[in-house]
């Protein structure tokens, strides 16, 4: 998730950078689906990550992140 979140960040930095400066960044939702070999069963299973603005405060990086992990508790 995090190798993918970096490989995309250049193509979410150039969106945003089009954006009113108050988008501070981008929040995905990843959601996967895999077997559970131990039990034999499909399980889903869901992920929040963030990729802040380029030269976005640190300020704005915290709350990002306190966001996608009151998401990610859900």
């Amino acid at each position: 998730m995090n190798d993918l979140i970096e490989r995309f960040a250049p193509v979410w930095q150039r969106i945003l950078a089009r954006m009113d400066r108050k988008v501070i960044g981008t929040i995905v939702r990843f959601a996967f689906m895999f077997i559970s070999e131990e039990r034999g069963l499909l399980v889903h299973t869901t992920q929040w990550g963030l990729s802040p603005r380029e030269r976005t405060s640190r300020h704005n990086e915290k709350i990002q992140q306190k966001l996608a992990l009151s998401l990610n508790a859900d």
